[in-house]
């Protein structure tokens, strides 16, 4: 599975301003989610439906169920983390999964539920997924730490258990890739008892691990970013640098690294084409590079001001940037990348329209005040529906049940989750918003 790269942490892995503050454009002064710069770092799509696409953001999860034209918002309250980036992957069925700390959260109804998966944590917390191609229903779990020692394990997680399985004492793991062509085969890159950079390697499932040093940049930091799809023993690595990033590409399974490209900023965009024959690559400030991965002759391509992730799939090739930088914060690309039409931009986000009496509609509605004026949506979306389909696996009847305080209450659409949540504030608060809502002509 192809993955994008956050920008914090590079791995898979308190709001700001008055509540009844006017909204803030991205295009004005910095609005801060979780101290940091309201953006989009990685998006992942469905295994089993490529209309169904989810996006991690530094203010909560996104969601959209048209191949990314319209995106709702679910807050990161609702699945259990208040800072930080978690690490996610999309199951068979379009349940999410989040890994975060000594915690691991699946979805249900689609974002309106978010439950633990049982497992012992024993002091471990997790720092990477991605999906187990042998069966899409599971995903592989990585974990730093046991009991204050320092080792790295894999969890086989299921939407019931996750089984821990050693992989190293005495290391320090970064990130996890799975082949697609040989399931059997895990990677997992890190830094060992003597802080070099390591490769890990088991064909067996995790039963057992080869460690593998890498002697390019053996004392920077790494991560997995691919497994060819159809050789197992082809894998690309990117390697931080600090100003300058590289990426790093071995044909044997590890033995061997060679250094394919070097750009003068942070790697945070990284994508294989689904056939691996091409790859895309690159950074903010820099041109995207594109190569074919039969000799990798990189060429610049469209100019992203922004760029903070990249994800390859059949429909084409995404990019998420910052809207105040490119203009867009979702993009498509038909022509490999060499030019990109905007899909979607974050102001017009909306909340997923869930029940009260779920994790996301009890409590998202309240931090949406916050939400939306940091990312300058509408506080008070339009009662018109997108031209949508409904998000996979739920059922849309224009509207749902929400709460004040807990109490389930008549039927809302987003526009009438915003209005609640104002409520909960008063009266003088739900009288503001009604008066501005009005003004717009709407």
């Amino acid at each position: 599975m192809i993955r994008a790269l956050g920008n914090a942490a590079r791995r898979r892995g308190a709001w700001g301003g008055s509540m009844l503050a006017g909204a803030i454009s991205l295009s004005s002064a910095p609005a801060l989610a979780n101290g940091r710069y309201p953006n989009a770092d990685m998006l992942i799509v469905d295994p089993g439906d490529p209309n169904h696409l989810v996006l991690r953001a530094t203010f909560g999860t996104l969601v959209s169920s048209d191949q990314g034209q319209h995106w709702s918002w679910i807050c990161e309250e609702a699945v259990g983390y208040v800072s930080g980036d978690p690490a996610m992957t999309v199951l068979a069925g379009g349940n999410m999964l989040h890994a975060f700390l000594g915690t691991i959260t699946l979805s249900a109804a689609q974002g309106c539920s978010f439950a633990p998966v049982p497992f012992s944590a024993q002091g471990r917390f997790a720092v990477d997924v991605t999906l187990d191609p042998a069966d899409p229903s599971h995903a592989w779990v990585l974990a730093s730490g046991l009991l204050g020692r320092r080792q790295a394990s894999v969890l086989d997680v299921s939407d019931s258990a996750a089984a821990p399985l050693l992989v190293a004492e005495d290391f320090v793991p970064n990130t996890i890739e799975v082949a697609r062509s040989r399931p059997q085969r895990i990677y997992v890159v890190g830094f060992n008892a003597r802080f070099e950079s390591t490769l890990l390697v088991s064909d067996d499932r995790g039963a057992s691990w080869q460690a593998r040093p890498i002697a390019l940049y053996p004392a920077l930091p790494m991560y997995l970013s691919a497994v060819a799809p159809a050789d197992p023993d082809t894998l690309y690595v990117r390697v931080d640098d600090g100003t300058s990033d590289h990426l790093i590409v071995s044909r044997d399974g590890g033995l061997n690294f060679v250094e394919v490209l070097s750009i003068r900023t942070e790697m945070l965009g990284f994508a294989l084409s689904p056939d691996g024959s091409q790859l895309a690559a690159g950074g903010p400030d820099v041109r995207l590079q594109v190569a074919s991965t039969t000799d990798f002759a990189f060429a610049p391509a469209a100019d992203i001001k922004s760029l903070r992730c990249l994800t390859w799939a059949e429909a084409g090739l995404f990019a998420c940037a910052q809207e105040s930088l490119d203009n867009w914060t979702l993009a498509r690309s038909a022509d490999g990348g060499q030019s990109f039409t905007p899909l979607w931009h974050v102001q017009d986000l909306v909340p997923l329209e869930c029940e009260g009496s779920t994790s996301t509609g009890s409590v998202c509605p309240r931090a949406w005040l916050d939400v939306s004026a940091q990312i300058g949506a509408e506080l008070v979306p339009s009662d018109d529906p997108p031209p949508t389909q409904p998000v996979r696996g739920a059922e849309r009847d224009g509207g749902c049940t929400f709460s004040i305080n807990g109490t389930a209450g008549a039927t809302a659409s987003a526009r009438s989750i915003a209005l609640a949540a104002l409520a909960a504030l008063g009266t003088s608060a739900v009288a503001v918003w009604r008066r501005r809502y009005r003004r717009r002509g709407t």
